[in-house]
């Protein structure tokens, strides 16, 4: 296709619509359902006909030409006929990003003959996908995002030193499986590639941002998955060594082994010719869209295949939303691609699949073949929380990061010996009175796995054994003591100020947490996104009548408190909200009501990794122990001291 200036420079027509009365910089947003809009394709007695629907009429009511870039082929067969010709009716220009001939970057001095863009895409996690390589579509006005294969709208926050936001509108079309639509109009021209991938960075609300210090290219492949805000889609190797390129790329991925035959050359800015990498027998899964968020315990339907819910022929938010009700989905690998299948289970659905899958990591693949059973709802719980961690550990976009970043030698990626992805390290803090629980408590944090971890140990009235500690947890922890007499909030603030990790975690003694707390936990923070990650005490064991207690607390949701046990966050976020409270008692409930008050956002994640131990006393909450009993909370009781050995 040749790209041609437009007439008349800059020069538009006034748009029409609502936005035609809005004085300049006057700002309106709206999100509801358009309730008069109809639907882009209608059937009649004498066969399909058109009949203009809200995709269709937006289009028209943008001034001059729009040009359509559709992400993925799933995409362009959910286009209504009045937009799928290249140059359609309703006056737009259709572009497949998989073949474009889109320039990499507009010319200062050209024009483009179109005055709006909308990008077509299935979901949040194509949206992501498609504008991490995206090209660029030059100065325009107006732009929309349509989301086919999601109903929940995204809209934007421009950020400071933009043009003029005139109007915003953010709805979900008609008809269920219909989609959502984002349309923005500026005051004067915008760079629409810009815009496009802050749309896609904000569609996934995050404290934790994709950032890393890998720089990817991509030569004759698609950029994989996830929002990688270094992509670079190239012609050819010789465009990644081109001395004029100021941000070379460390990493050049390419279709397969052999597809280029040639040697880079050396980069006068890298001083060293960037790695050459063949892309992935299965690309990652997008674990910032495909999470474990919306878990159900107690699902209210039975079992139900895949192909039945695939509307648009692949899984989709959507999809994962329709099986979250669903006891199990049934996967055949003849016909479901092994990303659709990884979506699922990073998304913790439970498949039951026949055939052999290719290309699974074989930790995924083991638990496949293994299903339990699945009317038993711990066990069904465990076996999701596996199949979430072998995925993530495996098959994430953090993961295949971290992977290309060590195979080019990038600094600040390293993992560290045991842990399995790029997951950031943490100091545990461990303050405590008793001394006779600080051995037990050492050889928890010892056998955590998947994570790097310090401990620092504050004891609060005694002296502990430095030797005796660094034997059990296998290296010298940093150990701090203090008088009976301190305030245990300031206790917890020197032990993080003593901290050397960006994360740290609060880690009672007493408490039972198995060898993956630490993982997932992280996993959930880099899943979710949010400021504090914890658990519930979905599981207690009560001292004075010697059981454990399962309580049917929501898991893996937006929440407002977490057990204090297992609270994990970021350390400038504790410093920044004034470290613990220098009081006594209610320190976990003090720091959560501090970060939440300041816009800070909770998750909790699953509770099988964690036992909250009840004694008769010593604890700095003293509660009734048959508040654990409150109707409709207890699900399961068990004689004895009986941890979730599960999800081990």
């Amino acid at each position: 296709m040749a790209w041609t200036s437009r007439a008349g420079g800059r020069s538009r027509r006034r748009r029409s619509g609502p936005t035609s009365d809005l004085a300049a910089g006057e700002t309106t947003a709206s999100t509801a359902s358009d309730p008069g809009a109809s639907t882009d394709r209608v059937a009649s007695s004498s066969g399909a006909r058109q009949r203009p629907g809200p995709l269709v009429d937006q289009v028209r009511s943008w001034a001059g030409t729009t040009l359509v870039l559709v992400a993925e082929p799933e995409a362009l067969a959910a286009l209504p006929d009045a937009l799928s010709s290249a140059e359609s009716e309703a006056g737009a220009r259709v572009v497949h990003l998989w073949e474009h001939d889109l320039p990499a970057t507009w010319p200062a001095d050209e024009e483009p003959a179109w005055q709006s863009v909308l990008l077509v895409t299935l979901d949040r996690a194509t949206l992501r996908r498609s504008a991490a390589g995206m090209p660029d579509p030059g100065p325009v006005t107006d732009l929309g995002v349509w989301l086919a294969g999601h109903r929940q709208p995204v809209t934007l926050v421009p950020p400071p030193g933009w043009a003029p936001l005139r109007h915003l509108e953010a709805r979900q079309l008609t008809r269920p499986g219909r989609g959502a639509l984002l349309t923005l109009s500026f005051g004067r021209p915008v760079p629409a590639r810009q815009v496009l991938q802050e749309v896609a960075r904000q569609a996934v609300p995050t404290s934790l941002p994709d950032r890393s210090p890998l720089v990817t290219a991509y030569v004759g492949a698609r950029p994989e998955p996830g929002l990688d805000p270094h992509a670079q889609v190239l012609d050819d190797l010789t465009a990644a060594v081109d001395p004029d390129r100021v941000v070379p790329p460390d990493v050049v991925v390419t279709p397969g082994p052999g597809s280029v035959s040639a040697t880079p050359d050396v980069h006068p800015i890298l001083a060293r010719p960037p790695v050459v990498v063949a892309e992935p027998e299965v690309a990652p899964v997008d674990e910032r869209v495909h999470s474990p968020r919306g878990w159900r315990r107690t699902p209210g339907k039975g079992d139900v295949d895949l192909a039945d819910l695939l509307t648009h022929g692949v899984v989709t938010e959507q999809v994962v939303r329709r099986l979250r009700d669903h006891r199990a989905v049934r996967v055949d690998a003849a016909t479901t691609t092994t990303h659709d299948l990884l979506a699922l289970t990073m998304a913790g659905v439970p498949p039951l699949v026949t055939g052999q899958p290719r290309g699974l990591a074989p930790a995924v693949a083991e638990l496949l073949v293994a299903p339990p059973d699945l009317d038993d709802a711990l066990a069904r719980e465990a076996w999701s929380v596996k199949l979430r961690r072998a995925t993530f550990d495996h098959h994430s976009t953090l993961v295949r990061r971290h992977a290309l970043a060590t195979s080019a030698g990038v600094r600040g990626v390293s993992a560290g010996e045991g842990a399995s992805a790029a997951l950031p390290g943490v100091s545990i803090l461990l303050a405590t009175k008793r001394e006779h629980e600080l051995e037990g408590a050492v050889a928890r944090v010892a056998a955590q796995m998947g994570a790097r971890v310090e401990l620092v140990v504050a004891t609060h009235g005694f002296e502990a054994d430095p030797g005796r500690l660094g034997e059990l947890l296998g290296t010298a922890p940093t150990l701090l003591s203090f008088g009976d007499d301190v305030l245990f909030g300031d206790v917890l603030t020197a032990a993080a100020r003593a901290a050397s990790h960006d994360v740290v975690m609060k880690m009672d003694d007493d408490d039972w947490y198995s060898p993956h707390t630490v993982h997932d936990l992280l996993m959930a923070r880099r899943c979710s996104g949010a400021d504090v990650v914890g658990s519930a005490a979905e599981f207690v064991h009560l001292e004075e009548s010697d059981e454990t207690l399962w309580r049917t607390n929501a898991s893996e949701c937006s929440t407002t408190f977490v057990a204090g046990g297992t609270m994990l966050l970021g350390r400038d976020l504790l410093r920044e909200v004034g470290w613990f409270r220098p009081v006594r008692r209610w320190v976990d409930a003090q720091l959560l009501e501090r970060v939440r008050a300041s816009g800070g956002t909770i998750y909790r994640g699953h509770g099988l990794n964690y036992v909250l131990r009840r004694h008769g006393h010593g604890h700095t909450w003293a509660g009734d122990p048959d508040n654990f009993r409150a109707p409709g909370t207890l699900g399961h009781s068990w004689p004895g001291f009986r941890p979730p050995q599960e999800a081990l």
